[in-house]
């Protein structure tokens, strides 16, 4: 009778434990569980056991197999291929994310701190006028804004050129230095006629009232700050191919691939299996091959930004230049009184300006002058946290040339998310945890024709192509101009050299800001200071008066640091 008992007990236990197998089988409780708590939609999209569904489309074909059971539902199905889509975009956002932000942070410092150097010297420039000059805010405010504003335009993309506006500050500028620096203690007195034929004739007038400096001011602002606008365009048209490539459009073939690796595991009530690795790759590189078409122009125009100083060569550095702006006005309105007497004896000529009394001493450059105009000229070459965010920048864009050639393996090599065992027997394949068995596909085996390609990466390849171009050739100018023509600067107040390049003559003091202003005014060459000046991306002539430069070009020495990256994208190549 025991014996009977304990073999009933023992039917009954078996017979329990194979239908709770079988019900834990079907219980979809894990599936309901995570895709709660992964956001994918309301739990009660999923069965609480599995069932059959006649209207599933991807995962599984169930008109083939009017048997099978599953932990997922039509509605259910939808919500994974909405989850997809958003892991595929979340995916290649990720691979990009990091770039984006250090640029687009990149460009908002570098353009603020633009800003305040800006108002830096405008502000400086303005207590100059006004504290060293003598000049009234009345009547210098709105030539110094214009001006500035002028250089605002410039950097914010406007056609401007900064040759004319230089020309322009210094004609509208002209009437007021004479009038308050002619006589010691005494302002001269002039109708608005005259004010205006001053302003008119000041590019006339011999020898030039403020010397050389001002068309320093002029190349050295049109050069640096081209290159800074040319560095700012080709960052902004990184950000957009990455604003792109993280919005193009992809397939609905796509879409459904990315659904069967990532989430049609959960129909067969599997929710920890890992894809396999060569599932990933071959869906990814299906998925994105698309974005390949971008690689060969990105590469090269990565190479080609590593060649932009981006403002911060040694005798180029945005920083030095903007700084030493309103110093460099002031010495050149210090040599404009330095020579005061000579060019009102012309002016007054061309303009019909009469004294009522021609023995009122002329006012000369005093010592004390010239001590009150020796700034401190804080100039610096390479080195300073602008040019550190620059090298930074451009070592990210060297380390991202291959990234649209290789986003399907950077997503696949995620030990997290993928089996990276190519043998593994434990991975979701497709249809069932087992072995990969699949060729896996080699992006270079699509072709364009193969690919479904959004029409707006097409044109960003274009697009692309186009500035990597025009920055190869604007290189390539650069280099072909480096030594047609050179400033070159000593003392004296001679001519124009015509023997090779242009060789403007001007005194020392005139860059230093000191001495005596002396010169012979013979017109020899003497022994000069080579101030190399390197082409401008947009070089407007200014007028042909006065032995103005033309085609003052030539090259800049860049840096070691540059040229140490410029030989890394060689290597890399």
């Amino acid at each position: 009778m025991d014996y009977k008992i304990n073999f009933q007990y023992l039917c009954c236990v078996l017979l329990f434990g194979f239908l709770d197998s079988i019900l834990a089988e079907k219980n979809c409780n894990p599936v309901r569980t995570e895709f709660h708590n992964r956001k994918i939609g309301p739990s009660d999209l999923v069965p609480n056991f599995a069932i059959h569904d006649n209207e599933i489309k991807i995962c599984f074909d169930p008109l083939r197999d009017p048997t099978r059971l599953s932990c997922c539902s039509k509605a259910s199905e939808q919500q994974y291929v909405i989850a997809a889509k958003k892991y595929l975009k979340d995916s290649v956002r990720s691979k990009t994310a990091f770039l984006k932000k250090s640029i687009l942070d990149h460009i908002l410092q570098f353009e603020e701190r633009l800003s305040s150097l800006i108002l830096l010297s405008e502000n400086k420039t303005s207590v100059t006028l006004e504290d060293l000059y003598k000049i009234p805010k009345s009547e210098y405010s709105q030539t110094v804004s214009e001006f500035f504003s002028q250089i605002r335009l410039f950097m914010k993309q406007k056609q401007v050129s900064l040759y004319a506006s230089v020309a322009t500050f210094y004609d509208n500028i002209f009437p007021s230095v004479l009038k308050y620096n002619l006589h010691s203690g005494k302002v001269l007195t002039l109708t608005p006629e005259q004010t205006s034929c001053l302003r008119r004739t000041r590019q006339d007038i011999v020898p030039v009232p403020f010397g050389k400096t001002q068309y320093n001011i002029s190349h050295s602002l049109q050069h640096t700050l081209s290159n800074v606008k040319s560095y700012i365009e080709v960052l902004s048209l990184v950000v957009e191919a990455i604003n792109l490539t993280d919005n193009a459009s992809v397939t609905e073939k796509c879409v459904h691939q990315v659904t069967q690796l990532q989430f049609c595991s959960r129909c067969q009530n599997e929710t920890t299996v890992l894809p396999c690795k060569g599932l990933c790759l071959n869906t990814m590189r299906r998925c994105l091959a698309q974005f390949s078409i971008l690689h060969q122009d990105w590469k090269k125009l990565m190479m080609s930004v590593v060649r932009l100083d981006g403002g911060q060569s040694d005798k180029y550095n945005v920083e030095a230049i903007l700084q030493q702006l309103s110093h460099d006005i002031d010495m050149s309105i210090k040599h404009a009184v330095r020579n005061i007497a000579v060019t009102y004896n012309v002016a007054k000529g061309l303009c019909h300006i009469s004294a009522a009394d021609t023995q009122i001493p002329i006012r000369t450059a005093s010592s004390e002058l010239g001590t009150q105009l020796k700034h401190n000229r804080n100039r610096r070459t390479m080195g300073g946290d602008l040019n550190d965010q620059v090298l930074q920048v451009k070592e990210q864009l060297l380390i991202s040339m291959n990234i649209f050639s290789t986003l399907s393996e950077d997503i696949c090599e995620q030990k997290l998310f993928y089996d990276q065992d190519p043998d593994s027997n434990t991975c979701w394949n497709g249809t069932l945890v087992g072995r990969f068995a699949g060729n896996i596909e080699h992006l270079k085996a699509f072709t364009t024709s193969e690919m479904d390609v959004d029409p707006q990466l097409i044109t960003m390849r274009d697009k692309l192509s186009l500035t990597r171009n025009t920055l190869d050739t604007e290189h390539q100018e650069y280099s072909m101009m480096s030594d047609s023509s050179i400033f070159k600067y000593g003392s004296g107040d001679g001519g124009i050299n015509d023997g090779g390049g242009i060789v403007l003559e001007t005194d020392d003091e005139d860059l230093n800001g000191s001495g005596s202003g002396s010169g012979d005014g013979s017109g020899q060459t003497p022994s000069p200071i080579d101030v190399t000046l390197a082409p401008t991306k947009s070089f407007n002539k200014p007028p042909n008066r006065n032995q103005r430069p033309e085609n003052s070009a030539s090259s800049v020495s860049v840096s070691m640091v540059m040229a140490i990256l410029t030989v890394i994208t060689t290597l890399i190549l």
